[in-house]
């Protein structure tokens, strides 16, 4: 796997706590996942970005440091990535206020499931040697 994008999600997943001490201070940062947005951190929403962009940050640093659960936490991340942008993208069916949008997101998070899928088994004996 390429491990600049493992990086890259632990750079981002740092910014979390500075979101929130923003947050704490009055300001506004716009927080968006799988098509979740919202602008202030304390939200429902925005906890529920925060957390994901945190759980991202923990499986890139397992994935970077070879951890024997970084392959579980990624295909459990992977599901639940997947069953939230479906949600959001099928939300407009039961709230028509709000305009149906294709998650593209759907293209990435596919193929990173069933990438982790394929080397689960791989993963999992080269960790134990």
């Amino acid at each position: 796997m390429d491990k600049g994008i493992h990086v890259d999600f632990s750079i981002i997943g740092s910014f979390v706590p500075i979101v929130f001490i923003l947050g704490i201070m009055g300001y506004n940062a716009k927080l968006a996942v799988y098509g979740l947005e919202t602008n202030k951190a304390f939200s429902s929403i925005g906890i529920i970005i925060s957390a994901i962009l945190v759980i991202k940050t923990i499986i890139a640093f397992g994935l970077l440091k070879e951890k024997d659960w970084a392959i579980k936490l990624g295909i459990v991340d992977a599901i639940l990535g997947i069953i939230v942008c479906t949600i959001v993208m099928l939300y407009p069916i039961i709230n028509p206020e709000i305009k149906f949008t294709l998650r593209l997101e759907l293209v990435a998070l596919i193929p990173y499931l069933l990438k982790f899928l394929k080397i689960k088994t791989q993963w999992e004996s080269f960790v134990e040697l």
